[in-house]
């Protein structure tokens, strides 16, 4: 799949999730990549990475939080692509 299309769906299900989970992605800016660094893979045990959140979470914003990027959300096409049996899938 090309990475448009790719985004296309990622931001088709985006849209199709809850309002309750879409109101917490408001300052999340999410991003797609071919496959995690090893940076962001370090450490995350044996499976295959298929999305990595990278911010603070809300449970440890406190009144000093603020002047900040915003919170990122990469979503790993390749590492998604290995584990889907189809393309609808």
């Amino acid at each position: 799949m090309t990475r448009p299309e790719f985004k296309k769906l990622v931001m088709e299900s985006l849209k199709n999730l809850p309002r309750v989970f879409r109101r917490y992605l408001k300052d999340v800016e999410v991003v797609v990549a071919d496959e995690p660094t090893p940076g962001q893979d370090a450490g995350r045990g044996k499976g295959i990475t298929l999305g990595l959140y990278q911010g603070v979470p809300l449970s440890d914003r406190d009144h000093l939080y603020g002047m900040v990027l915003p919170d990122q959300i990469t979503i790993f096409q390749r590492n998604i692509e290995r584990v889907s049996r189809s393309e609808q899938e």
